[in-house]
């Protein structure tokens, strides 16, 4: 894995941990849905109302509280801004088709997305977005996280057993 070294520089090259929580979070949901037109066809309603609901609330979640706490905390659309983030938003200046994308992508699907401006893939500068305050976005993410597993993962996973026990 790649990070910082003894001195606290950044190592060049992928950040594979970052990257592989975003990859992750955005599969599970591209699964989720597949799994729904699966159990629709099967006539599984139960798992299948259970993972639409899953949907619903990753949305909501995503664009009520990730967008609204991002969006206020950041300021990345306003340069003049004193609040706002300065290096990410002049990431955001230097490349701003990937990070519509990605700030899209964070809105709509999961949140996680927005770790892949920071993961450094394949060595590329426009992965390479720095926060001037890491630190909150860290205790941001990190809640966001958190909530995220309590409300989603968990009912999920429930979900999963549900179908088991009672589908297979």
């Amino acid at each position: 894995m790649k990070g910082v070294d003894a001195e606290g520089n950044e190592k060049p090259g992928t950040s594979y941990f970052i990257l592989i929580l975003a990859c992750v979070d955005l599969f599970i949901r591209i699964d989720w849905v597949l799994m729904m037109f699966e159990n629709f066809k099967k006539d599984y309603f139960v798992s299948f109302f259970g993972l639409g609901a899953c949907c619903v609330v990753s949305t909501i979640l995503n664009l009520v509280i990730w967008r609204k706490y991002f969006h206020t905390r950041y300021r990345y659309d306003r340069e003049d801004d004193l609040m706002g983030d300065k290096l990410f938003t002049k990431w955001m200046k230097s490349y701003p088709r990937v990070s519509a994308v990605l700030l899209f992508v964070s809105y709509v699907f999961t949140f996680q997305a927005i770790r892949f401006t920071y993961s450094r893939l394949l060595s590329k500068k426009m992965f390479s977005a720095h926060f001037s305050a890491r630190r909150r976005f860290n205790r941001l993410i990190g809640r966001l996280s958190l909530l995220e597993a309590i409300c989603l993962y968990l009912p999920a996973i429930g979900l999963h057993v549900y179908g088991l026990f009672y589908i297979v």
